[in-house]
């Protein structure tokens, strides 16, 4: 994938909440417990529970899986890391690290 390209994936990953949360909870996993479940992982009580599901699910995890950012197992809605997670780690660790800095609701 081109730098630019790749910039763009990146940013378009990250403008969404609800994939943000997903990634940084992919973030804070250990390698040996590295699986989210969806929607349940990522529900923070701030929309309705089905919404989210169906964005997950129709959206956010296509968006992602199609970057190869995350491996997602639609049968037992579990996602784990992709190939291509190593690409955004450095972004998602600064806003793990600074998420106290950004406005509510952001991370």
């Amino acid at each position: 994938m081109e730098r630019e390209d790749a910039w763009e994936t990146l940013v378009r990953a990250l403008d969404d909440v609800s994939r943000r949360r997903l990634l940084v909870a992919l973030l804070e996993r250990s390698a040996s417990d590295d699986a989210v479940r969806v929607p349940e992982d990522v529900h923070r009580g701030d929309r309705e529970l089905e919404a989210l599901k169906f964005d997950l699910y129709h959206v956010h995890l296509p968006l992602l899986e199609s970057a190869d950012y995350v491996r997602w197992d639609r049968e037992t809605h579990e996602v784990e890391r992709g190939d291509a997670f190593d690409e955004i780690r450095p972004v998602l660790r600064v806003l793990h690290d600074n998420r106290d800095d950004f406005p509510d609701g952001w991370v």
